[in-house]
């Protein structure tokens, strides 16, 4: 009987560690697409403000000639 008690205490020690594990998981890959998700938002805007850039330059080109 006590062998099962030592087995089933091991058991729920490494249930905890694995659903602590997988917790970890979902917010490491939440936090993932988080990243990725601002990455792209910085990047669309860093090619708008290019696009801007040069339409600025081409329109004071055509206001000079």
């Amino acid at each position: 009987m006590n062998g099962n008690v030592r087995f089933d205490e091991f058991f729920k020690e490494e249930k905890k560690k694995l659903i602590a594990s997988l917790e970890l998981s979902a917010e490491t890959a939440k936090a993932s697409r988080l990243a990725t998700a601002k990455w792209a938002e910085h990047r669309q805007r860093k090619t708008t403000m290019k696009e801007r850039m040069q339409e600025v330059r081409s329109h004071k080109k055509s206001k000079q000639t």
